[in-house]
């Protein structure tokens, strides 16, 4: 299992509540080596600020994940300012969205040893 890490920007005033992340990292140059994961965000963007955001993502442990290259795309769901935003999205009618990609090398340091629940 690896870690893969996305840096998300907030350039508004208001801070903004992540909700769910659906994302797809794949191994480039090896065949297959996709994983598809959705999670709860469990973050909140601060107001002008950033957050780095932790996604695992799992693959066969015959795969040799350190060094590997990597590129990720995926959707962030997020709450808008104000109650009545609250309201449109737990009633499922508005549910802002934006998306996401980039590329990257897996480090040492970003993979789980087998059977740890990191």
């Amino acid at each position: 299992m690896a870690t893969v890490y996305v840096e998300l920007e907030n350039p508004n005033k208001d801070p903004l509540p992540l909700r769910t992340v659906e994302y797809t990292v794949e191994l480039t140059g090896q065949s297959g080596m996709k994983f598809q994961g959705t999670r709860a965000a469990e973050a909140t963007l601060p107001s002008q600020g950033k957050h780095r955001l932790a996604l695992p993502a799992a693959f066969p442990a015959s795969v040799d994940l350190v060094g590997a290259s990597y590129k990720i795309s995926g959707t962030v769901r997020y709450l808008k300012p104000g109650q009545i935003a609250a309201i449109l999205y737990d009633y499922r009618l508005s549910r802002p969205s934006v998306n996401f990609s980039g590329t990257g090398t897996i480090a040492a340091a970003d993979i789980a040893p087998a059977g740890s629940s990191r």
